[in-house]
């Protein structure tokens, strides 16, 4: 998975934790519907969408939408 830091872009293979951040979403996400929210899935990663106090935006990692860590189809 690809990730920026101090303007530097890098790499992680494996998983990230849950809670870990990102300013931008690989270009390869999906997008999954559940119980209203909104959630961003790159393989079994799954994202949502947060907005600091200034307003910007940034990426989240979750736990997968219903508590499965399954794979969820769009």
């Amino acid at each position: 998975m690809e990730y920026q830091e101090n303007g530097k872009k890098g790499f992680v293979n494996g998983e990230p934790e849950i809670g870990a951040q990102v300013g931008e979403l690989p270009d390869e996400v999906t997008t999954v519907e559940e119980a209203g929210v909104t959630y961003y899935q790159f393989d079994t990663v799954f994202f949502e969408e947060v907005e600091d106090d200034s307003g910007g935006t940034f990426y989240e990692v979750v736990g997968s939408p219903g508590g499965s860590d399954e794979e969820v189809e769009s």
